[in-house]
């Protein structure tokens, strides 16, 4: 009796255990019955808190059929209380529903920033659908203009575009890799300060132009007094807007500059200033040429930005200074690249400094870390005391004559000149973060933590708060390597 009733209780675990795996068939959604959100912008509304852009992508645009084509994207944009509210209002009236779960880029205007995005970003983060790793982009324009004016030229997808992007960190120096989760992490750190991508839309009255279609709709939505809009993106054509490689106080083409040098203007303009490049690039800010051998420092801010031409309608150059959750200020490039060598980000870059000996003429440099940077913290009475050492290698990729004549003590004087210019720019970038922003993006709290016996007493003394009381000591050496100069015969 008894290896009976084992018997049946057999059965019944094991079709407990089969049935398990059909319940729920009837509820798995189709790739096709999504609308899968690959950017979010997020501006200032007029009727409600925030009014919300999503670019959505086909599932199907990336074919064989039209392979070589840009894939279409389809653009709608609403205004809501919050996040959540905007993606129910755009629930209502797209034929899909909305999935965030492949959105790659988080864009945020300029304006919202400056007035607080926590409760934006808090949002994000409580959202299982949206990954960490999404770019956070903080737009000078506003971010619906940005999304419109994306035109991935040399890719096929804007998902992979959007992905693509932010690694020209890694190469240039002129932008940083940051994610979601990173910008949540120092937002909530007692250490350190946020930091986000700072982006523009080149020519958003060119590149932006959009045609209103019923895209993936079906009518019109009415929530909240809110009217949503749609979008189709046009194709992009041509080659993407890849940029001049990390040269500092240089713009590209279309918009060209002389090397910025110390206590001068660039050409064509006074304070440094830039003229107007070809195709419709917005005006920059150039060196400012402020104080010392090698020490000029590049302007930015809301009008003063570098200028930079980028066929794809965007460009990311430069930073997005938080204190807290509002928006202080903005790196230029080579602000940017001193950030990242003290954070030990950089990877490589190219970096033009004058020649010592005839400062009309530039050297450039492929540049690389030696080490990561040693980075000392002391309080004394008080005030933040903080010796930073930085070792970069330096390759010589240029000089203004192919000659015999380079020989170890003008090595040795290159040398030397690139360290101060390295070091003035480092210098004037963290007394920069700290006096005007007081805002310790570099993360430089850390290393302060082990001044005190507690973490309480750590965050009893308010790091966040006494950084703009900060004192830095500054050593900068570049060892400079020449063996790829050719010689002459």
């Amino acid at each position: 009796m008894i290896k009976h009733l084992y018997k049946y209780i057999a059965i019944i675990v094991i079709a407990i255990i089969f049935s398990s795996g059909f319940v729920g068939a009837n509820n798995i959604q189709s790739v096709d019955d999504l609308a899968y959100a690959v950017a979010i912008g997020i501006d200032v509304g007029e009727t409600e808190r925030i009014k919300v852009t999503f670019q959505f992508t086909m599932p199907n645009s990336s074919g064989e059929n039209n392979a070589g084509e840009t894939a279409p994207a389809v653009i709608d944009t609403v205004e809501a209380a919050c996040i959540d509210s905007a993606v129910n209002l755009v629930n209502t009236f797209v034929s899909k529903e909305v999935n965030l779960s492949h959105c790659k880029v988080i864009v945020i205007s300029e304006e919202l920033a400056r007035s607080g995005i926590s409760k934006e970003i808090y949002s994000l983060m409580n959202k299982v659908q949206v990954r960490p790793d999404s770019n956070v982009i903080i737009s000078t324009t506003t971010a619906q203009e940005y999304i419109e004016s994306v035109k991935p030229g040399l890719e096929n997808l804007v998902a992979k575009f959007y992905e693509i992007l932010p690694r020209s960190s890694e190469y240039t120096g002129f932008t940083s890799d940051i994610q979601l989760i990173d910008f949540f992490r120092n937002l909530e750190s007692k250490a350190t300060e946020p930091v986000a991508i700072l982006g523009h839309a080149v020519s958003a009255s060119i590149t932006g132009t959009s045609t209103s279609s019923s895209g993936s709709g079906g009518g019109n939505a009415s929530s909240e007094g809110s009217v949503p809009s749609q979008s189709t993106a046009g194709q992009g054509g041509g080659e993407s807007g890849t940029q001049p490689q990390g040269q500092a106080g240089q713009s590209g083409q279309g918009g060209t500059q002389q090397q910025g040098q110390t206590g001068q203007t660039g050409q064509g303009g006074q304070g440094g200033t830039q003229q107007q490049g070809q195709g419709g690039a917005s005006q920059g800010q150039g060196d400012s040429g402020s104080g010392g051998q090698g020490g000029g420092s590049e302007e930015s801010g809301s009008g003063k930005k570098d200028n930079l031409p980028a066929d794809n309608g965007i460009e990311n150059v430069g930073l997005a200074v938080f204190k807290d959750d509002k928006m202080v200020g903005t790196l230029s490039k080579t602000e940017t690249l001193s950030h990242l060598i003290i954070t030990n980000k950089l990877k490589s870059c190219r970096l033009s400094i004058p020649d010592p000996e005839d400062e009309t003429k530039a050297i450039d440099f492929f540049l690389t870390a030696d080490s990561k940077p040693k980075i000392k913290v002391s309080i004394l009475n008080g005030t933040p005391y903080i010796s930073i050492d930085v070792k970069m290698n330096g390759r010589i990729s240029s000089i203004n004559q192919i000659s015999e004549d380079i020989s170890d003590e003008r090595i040795t004087e290159i040398e030397r000149y690139a360290s101060h210019y390295l070091e003035t720019h480092i210098s004037n970038y963290l007394y920069k973060t700290s006096k005007e922003f007081n805002s310790d993006i570099s993360g430089l709290g850390q290393y302060a933590i082990g001044n005190f016996k507690t973490r309480s007493e750590f965050e009893e003394y308010n790091w966040l708060d006494n950084f703009d009381n900060a004192f830095f000591n500054v050593n900068t050496e570049v060892k400079v390597r020449s063996n790829f100069l050719l010689i002459g015969t």
